[in-house]
């Protein structure tokens, strides 16, 4: 069959009525949008779908033709054993905040085919991150993998896999402001401080993409904790230093915490801060008070946002 273009590649390829043979040698397209097309297409014939697996979860392409694969309502249980390898042997590479990987695992613990052993895999805390448990203890998600999360070490995937099985009838655990706030400045740097010998510590944290959605314009957010109790600076050496002579060589980028109480570990790019403290307050960098409900809105809208541009992005790529 002739084409003339991407446009009818991408139609055909996604079409169900698209001979076997026609598949399999789309495939072998130039264009990545095809090959996914045809990975998520039900009428692809088994060995192409096979021969479609990558061999690794690295590159934005890769991920992209696992999603399609892993989509595809007749991909076999001992291909999806495969990709549920593939993400396992990738899963501390996987960042929850990239669009495919995201959507990768979400689509994963969904299909039906995927044996139970490899489901229930991303359940083990032993290999698989906390945040990654947590994000996948949500309703919709098979059955046999909310029980296995039900008895996770961490009470806050404990909680949400319960409310995902059983809905409003689990009281839903406390929600520790103090802890959360770190997961939601994820990215941002610490520039400043002040106070650190207590009792109350300032800190300065620049996130310009969140803290330009609110008036007055600026590019940081202002901590204050109150009833400073520890402030400690870990490397990755396991030496610990003055916090002071960190900020001296640069600006720590947040990461996130797997913390549930105090202390609060925070990861980040130069290594961990370890703090202990009673309250915390937020005012943007003019001075103006902000809540935790205001900062949390603008990044929930942000990647929001983020999504719909990236997938629209990707839409007028296929036309």
């Amino acid at each position: 069959m002739k084409y003339h273009g991407p446009a009818d590649r991408l139609r055909a390829a996604k079409a169900t009525g698209t001979p076997p043979e026609e598949l399999s040698l789309l495939s072998q397209s130039e264009f990545t949008f095809v090959r996914v097309a045809v990975a998520a297409n039900p009428s692809t014939p088994q060995s192409t779908l096979h021969s479609l697996i990558p061999p690794r979860l690295q590159s934005q392409e890769e991920f992209e033709i696992a999603v399609g694969l892993i989509m595809n309502p007749m991909l076999q249980a001992e291909d999806c054993e495969r990709i549920g390898s593939l993400i396992r042997e990738s899963i501390d590479r996987i960042s929850l905040r990239d669009f495919y990987p995201a959507q990768l695992i979400n689509a994963f613990v969904r299909n039906a085919n995927v044996p139970v052993e490899s489901l229930i895999a991303l359940a083990d805390p032993a290999s698989i991150p906390k945040h990654i448990r947590h994000y996948i203890a949500v309703p919709g998600v098979r059955p046999e993998l909310l029980n296995k999360l039900l008895e996770d070490p961490s009470p806050k995937v404990k909680s949400r896999a319960a409310r995902a099985l059983y809905g409003d009838r689990v009281e839903p655990i406390t929600f520790d402001v103090r802890i959360e706030i770190w997961n939601i400045l994820h990215d941002g740097q610490i520039t400043a401080i002040s106070g650190e010998q207590g009792p109350n510590l300032t800190m300065f944290v620049s996130i310009p993409y969140l803290r330009r959605r609110l008036d007055p314009l600026g590019d940081s957010f202002v901590l204050t904790l109150g009833g400073l109790n520890r402030l400690e600076w870990h490397n990755s050496d396991g030496t610990i230093t003055p916090f002071r002579e960190e900020l001296e060589l640069g600006t720590p980028e947040i990461l996130n915490t797997e913390s549930e109480s105090m202390p609060v570990t925070i990861e980040t790019t130069m290594g961990n801060l370890v703090l202990d403290f009673e309250s915390i307050r937020f005012r943007l960098d003019t001075g103006k008070p902000v809540t935790y409900q205001e900062i949390r809105k603008v990044c929930e809208d942000y990647w929001t946002e983020w999504k719909r541009k990236y997938e629209q992005a990707r839409g007028d790529e296929h036309e």
